[in-house]
């Protein structure tokens, strides 16, 4: 063999050469594959998508629109029809750009006529829909301003239709280029993978042979030498014939240690440095579960000295919630020869405050299989629990306010049904929903939203005591259980309470801003005996107490009651 090739680093060299050329090749051949694609992708970025997202653009602005005119028109609302009317210019841009994009492709899915067909029945529309305007403008309903207003809804209806189909060809172009692109994709990956394995298999081959040849064999000679020493047999001496290279120099070495060494001993300074570099609290105990040696992490976990915990009892160190225990469940598993591995358990400091930890432990024995110790090991998971409380509190409670969300609401709603069957009970349900809570979102932003969301969630919990129940069910709605009520009359001052308390003004800064309520009481078992039909029922009670004039609230099967507050100013109380 070549003196060149008799140096570990040599032949190291060697098979890293024959893996990067492999990879090299394989490299080379991805690249071109991952242009290909881009190219591919590009393409479907410049055409397909922007044509899909312009129909549901304007299919969403034509929806928007159409709810402002529903609005206007049942609310006889001059201004709210002006407003549904500024859409007219955005939408006809939006089909303009449509058009537009669609004379410049010639994979177009829709033809040019008919999104010409689709501008002229809109604007068809506007025409329709300024002399809708104009009738609720003079406040006069004739009989041709009715049929007017008939045709309106039927152009509307139309084009709800058209826009709604034209979003959904182009939608279907974009998924069915995608689809395509994908098949591409799933075909040149297998090309890919199969070029890949090839070369993998070309290098591996080709590794294996010369590491075996040149490093394998003569490895396998050492280990060789490793178990017989460990048996007890002397090793075999090495082959010098080639005394260049490094691991028969490392052969003739390890033999060499053999000669003068008849027995390995680990030094008590190698077993210190490796219990004091441990990443856990690492406590020895003797039989009688007295402490007997500890590393730097149990001083810092539990805030002892060294000389405070040598020689003392376990139960100095587990006992938590006021109580100690010499014995403890874990400890008996190792008295019985078990190992314990991340076993839940509670350590206490020296300041007395409580550690949750995982316990992991092992019975040591000696030469005459006795029980000599008992190695245990405290490890802090501290932030573990509180992520896992915050994670469970997130998964419960609704983060902007902190109320009860509603998959804790259906939970305790759920056990008031039970505990009121059970013992005969009565409890009742308020479906709060706030009234002019739309004015701060579009006028003030939706950052004065959220922080009046957040003041009247507190005056709720305020308001009410405490075994009561107050959660955030919608964007402005929350449903309120009172449980433990003597009769159902004592609902309606409670429901008076809530009103009253989301009329006091809210104060944002240097802005003031009054909100109202309209509730929905319905009463177990009175209203309903399960939980769908106690919510439905406090539902349409609300919507009642609403269509009423709001700030109030009214029980399923009776009347409207308005709060105090309100009947000095609102012409409906």
């Amino acid at each position: 063999m070549s003196l060149w090739f008799r140096s570990i680093r040599s032949k190291i060299w060697l098979c890293v050469t024959i893996v990067l050329l492999g990879y090299f090749a394989a490299t080379l051949i991805g690249f071109y594959v991952n242009i290909y694609q881009y190219n591919r992708l590009s393409h479907l970025q410049l055409t397909h998508l922007p044509l899909a997202t312009l129909g549901d653009r304007i299919l969403n602005l034509f929806e928007n629109q159409s709810e402002e005119y529903e609005d206007a028109f049942l609310l006889a609302e001059s201004e709210l029809s002006a407003q549904a009317a500024e859409y007219n210019n955005v939408i006809i841009a939006e089909l303009d750009t449509l058009i537009r994009t669609m004379e410049n492709d010639q994979d177009c899915p829709i033809s040019h006529d008919k999104l010409l067909q689709i501008k002229t029945d809109y604007l068809n529309f506007t025409v329709l829909a300024t002399n809708v305007h104009r009738q609720i403008s003079n406040e006069t309903f004739s009989v041709s301003g009715q049929q007017i207003i008939q045709r309106f809804g039927e152009a509307q209806r139309s084009l709800q239709d058209e826009f709604h189909a034209l979003s959904t060809i182009l939608g279907n172009s974009l998924l069915l280029e995608i689809e395509q692109h994908k098949s591409r994709a799933l075909n040149s990956i297998i090309v890919l993978a199969v070029i890949f394995l090839v070369v993998l298999l070309i290098v591996a081959l080709s590794v294996g042979r010369v590491s075996t040849s040149l490093l394998v064999t003569p490895l396998k000679n050492i280990q060789n030498n490793v178990e017989r020493f460990e048996r007890g047999l002397k090793p075999t001496p090495p082959n010098n014939n080639d005394s260049a290279d490094e691991v028969n120099q490392l052969e003739t070495a390890f033999w060499n240690m053999t000669e003068r060494l008849g027995k390995t001993m680990v030094s008590k300074r190698y077993l210190d440095n490796i219990i004091s570099n441990m990443s856990g609290a690492l406590v020895v105990l003797q039989p009688d579960l007295t402490i007997t040696k500890i590393n730097q992490q149990s001083l810092q976990l539990f805030g002892y000295a060294e000389a405070e915990m040598i020689g003392q009892p376990l139960s100095k160190l587990i006992a938590c919630n006021g109580q100690g225990s010499d014995n403890p469940e874990q400890i008996k598993k190792l008295f019985r020869g078990e190992t314990v591995r991340n076993a839940d358990g509670c350590a206490t400091s020296k300041s007395g405050q409580e550690i949750p930890v995982h316990f992991s432990g092992a019975p040591m024995y000696d030469d005459d299989d006795n029980l000599s110790a008992l190695i245990c090991v405290f490890n802090d998971v501290t932030e573990l629990k509180e992520a896992e409380e915050k994670l469970t509190r997130l998964a419960h409670h609704d983060p902007l306010t902190g109320l009860p969300n509603r998959n804790l609401f259906f939970d305790r709603l759920e056990h008031a049904l039970h505990d009121a069957k059970r013992h005969g009970r009565i409890f009742a349900l308020l479906y709060l929903d706030l009234d002019k809570f739309k004015p701060i979102n579009d006028t003030l932003g939706h950052e004065f939203g959220d922080q009046a969301l957040r003041e009247v969630s507190q005056r709720l919990n305020k308001t009410l005591r405490s075994d009561d129940t107050v959660a955030r069910v919608g964007g402005d709605e929350f449903i309120i259980i009172l449980n433990g009520l003597p009769d159902s009359a004592a609902t309606e001052p409670l429901a008076e309470k809530v009103v009253k308390a989301v009329l006091a003004p809210l104060k944002m800064g240097s802005l003031t801003h009054q909100l109202g309520a309209s509730v929905g009481i319905s009463m177990f078992p009175r209203d309903g005996k399960d939980m769908d039909t106690l919510i439905s029922q406090a539902d349409k009670a609300m919507y009642a107490a609403k269509k009423s004039g709001g700030n109030g609230y009214c029980s399923v099967g009776g009347s409207y009651v308005c709060c105090e507050e309100q009947q000095q100013n609102s012409p409906s109380c």
